[in-house]
């Protein structure tokens, strides 16, 4: 494993619990960004959990997140009530996407990263600020 992938990880892993970690600085957001698009470009594929307060702030998160790990398709948005918590799941091995209520109470993205030659990098991180790539 490259010196870059692990200190992406050491990074990752210090934003990954329950409670979603916010940045300190702008610093501190580019560096989690670049740490997990290093750590997206070694995958094969990854899936991205959110949960979001409301259908708008959910669906506003995966199209950024989708777009700065270089995914390039549309996401159709489903009818739901916008004011209502929300989970959304994209898999990215079938680059679909489902939608669901939710009533838990944590708020961020979930990465699951999938690698068959990579075994390092395998995981779930997160709760990651829904608003990193805005």
């Amino acid at each position: 494993m490259s010196s870059e992938v692990s200190s992406a990880l050491r990074v990752l892993k210090e934003y990954s619990g329950i409670k979603t970690k916010i940045p300190a600085s702008e610093t501190e957001k580019i560096e989690l960004q670049k740490s997990l698009l290093s750590v997206i470009h070694e995958a094969d594929y990854c899936n991205v959990g959110i949960c979001a307060s409301s259908y708008d702030e959910g669906f506003s998160a995966l199209q950024n997140y989708l777009k700065a790990f270089d995914y390039v398709l549309d996401i159709s948005r489903h009818e739901v009530d916008g004011d209502e918590p929300i989970y959304i799941k994209f898999n990215g091995e079938k680059l679909s996407h489902t939608v669901s209520d939710y009533s838990g109470e944590y708020r961020g993205v979930l990465i699951t990263i999938f690698s068959d030659v990579n075994d390092s990098i395998l995981g779930t991180y997160g709760h990651l600020p829904l608003s990193l790539f805005d």
